[in-house]
């Protein structure tokens, strides 16, 4: 049987609005948004990066990921 260390991360969409000004360490005058729709995120490399591997809902996104092991 074929082992699977792949490792996966699922987070709600965001949608931004605003005036993008850096102050120091935050940004102000900035709106989030969260949006109905999800992205699964892959976890490659070390240190490790989130590609963008599967985007739809909530359930599908978990579904997916469940699909993957």
């Amino acid at each position: 049987m074929k082992e699977n260390n792949r490792r996966f991360h699922v987070e709600q969409d965001r949608a931004y609005s605003g005036e993008w000004i850096n102050e120091g360490a935050k940004w102000a005058n900035t709106k989030v948004n969260l949006i109905p729709m999800w992205t699964v995120y892959e976890l490659v490399g070390v240190p490790s990066f989130e590609t963008p591997v599967f985007h739809g809902t909530e359930l599908a996104c978990l579904d997916w990921v469940k699909e993957q092991s």
